[in-house]
């Protein structure tokens, strides 16, 4: 059972294109500048955690 949250930041982002049916409506966003990978994922989780090392990641 998890006992720590880890915080994932995401930005709500509002649709203001008006010929989508969407228009108007708020959608989130993953807030990161790099496409998210299986292991950048595993390396953020484990530094948010305090590993030191990620086993040669």
């Amino acid at each position: 059972m998890a006992s720590e949250v880890i915080a994932f930041p995401v930005n709500l982002r509002k649709n203001k294109n008006q010929y989508n049916a969407g228009y108007g409506q708020y959608y989130p966003e993953a807030d990161t500048k790099e496409p998210l990978s299986l292991k950048g994922f595993i390396t953020a989780v484990l530094t948010a955690l305090g590993a030191t090392s990620c086993m040669g990641m």
